[in-house]
């Protein structure tokens, strides 16, 4: 999500951490520098910054008050 959350790109997260992740989208768009990363199956929504972009593929950083898994603690 970005453009206030006026504009949003579907893309496909792989290697979700607690500091970033890797997003795929279908075509070759290139997010803005800073948007709204959105995972609804995680419940989770978080500011993104983008690092690296290679064609589709881009590397995104979350800022340090990021809490990536929401879930309960591990035991």
């Amino acid at each position: 999500m970005f453009n206030n959350r006026a504009s949003a790109l579907d893309c496909t997260v792989r290697d979700l951490s607690d500091t970033g992740a890797r997003v795929t989208f279908a075509d070759v768009s290139i997010p803005p520098p800073e948007f709204e990363l959105e995972i609804p199956s995680k419940g989770l929504r978080i500011q993104a910054r983008l690092v690296w972009s290679r064609g589709a593929t881009h590397g995104v950083a979350f800022g340090e008050e990021a809490q990536v898994w929401t879930g309960p603690p591990p035991s």
